[in-house]
């Protein structure tokens, strides 16, 4: 069987990338009783730089890789766009539905960095995959897991195929720290903002809801809901293109409509779900707004990505996607702190070995199409001519 160029490069950075999370998690878990205790300054300074040092390799090979593409999906779309842009602020569209954020970042870029497309590709490349890991540095019990997963659930290759969507899901795990903290009118501006970028971002308003408990009424009405959604999706044709017609005018009837995602697509998205379903015990004893947020946010993914089933696989796997992130904290956390020790080593390998798949299987389309080369890429130095 012929593997594709592509597929052997992310397969080596999916690999680099990994080792280099697990490296992480030795060093921390190595001195994470110095780190806790009181004094050895000079000690956790040292520490802390190492770790840091990692987490920018990991972020400058994941952000070069996919910032220096000039094709895939509607790379090329953007930068043909970029190229004709008005760089006068007086023709930004403030309509939410023209992304008046994102046509900002746009004119910014082109008057006072570069007129070069790819500058725009490299910037919103970075930008998302800097607080992608910054996030899962931050809330992840297992960064090399979380990294893996980042990888092969296809995270990372939202970047690659939909911009706008994954910057503004980038700018939410900021604003993920304040609903935690609950500070919800820091919540509501980065909101806001991510929304200037995609409007989708809107489904993120019901976070409040979210933030009290995991597997409470609300977490239930989520999931039975979109049951009933999906099954009698015909039915609320109508509901949706009430919601979406004030936000785009692009959806009709027969664009709502559609072939579905694949089952295999859904179960992944089902994975963190079902694991923190059978540990919802442990969870609500923890009372840890972090995890009953990214246990909810998973939920929500798998009800879009269950709703894609039945309609437009772009539009509602989309909005799926926007809460596949959260899941990468809730499926490390299921396997390393509510699972039994003599479980784990069988759940780690199965967790690896079908999520390699599923990233295969992402790409299958394209390989059956014959394509050996997904991403054309440019060189660095080519930035600066």
């Amino acid at each position: 069987m012929h593997i594709p160029a592509s597929i052997i490069e992310l397969l080596c950075i999916v690999g680099i990338v990994t080792l280099l999370g697990f490296i992480y998690n030795n060093i921390l878990r190595s001195y994470e009783p110095i780190l806790m205790s009181e004094g050895h300054q000079s000690l956790k300074r040292k520490v802390s730089i190492q770790l840091d040092v990692i987490i920018w390799i990991i972020t400058i090979i994941l952000s070069l890789y996919c910032g220096l593409r000039t094709t895939f999906n509607d790379t090329s779309t953007y930068m043909k766009n970029f190229a004709e842009l008005n760089t006068s602020f007086s023709s930004v569209n403030t309509d939410i539905s023209e992304n008046p954020g994102f046509q900002i970042l746009q004119i910014f870029i082109k008057r006072y960095i570069s007129d070069n497309p790819q500058w725009l590709i490299l910037i919103c490349a970075t930008i998302t995959i800097y607080l992608n890991i910054q996030f899962i540095k931050e809330y992840s019990i297992h960064v090399g897991a979380s990294v893996f997963l980042y990888m092969t659930s296809c995270v990372y290759m939202f970047a690659f195929a939909a911009i706008k969507q994954s910057l503004a899901t980038a700018l939410m795990m900021i604003a993920f720290t304040f609903a935690v903290e609950k500070k919800w009118v820091r919540f509501f501006m980065i909101l806001a903002i991510a929304m200037s970028i995609h409007a989708f971002a809107f489904v993120f308003v019901v976070t409040p809801l979210f933030v009290k408990s995991a597997w409470g009424k609300w977490s239930y009405a989520v999931l039975f809901g979109s049951l009933g959604v999906g099954v009698l999706f015909n039915s609320f044709i109508g509901v949706f293109l009430s919601i979406l017609g004030s936000i785009d005018d692009y959806y009709t009837a027969d664009v709502l409509s559609g072939n579905g995602v694949s089952l295999f697509r859904v179960m992944v998205f089902f994975v963190p779900v079902g694991l923190s379903w059978l540990c919802r015990s442990y969870i609500k004893k923890q009372n840890d707004r972090m995890l009953n947020l990214c246990c909810n946010f998973s939920l929500i993914g798998f009800a879009f990505m269950f709703i894609a089933m039945f309609g437009n696989p772009v539009l509602f796997g989309r909005m799926g996607n926007y809460f596949l992130p959260f899941s990468l904290v809730t499926v490390c956390y299921m396997v390393f702190r509510c699972s039994k020790k003599q479980n784990r080593l069988i759940m780690i390998i199965i967790m690896g070995m079908g999520y390699l798949v599923y990233f295969y299987v992402y790409f299958k389309i394209y390989i059956d199409a014959g394509w050996n080369d997904f991403f054309a890429h440019a060189e660095f130095m080519s930035l600066f001519k």
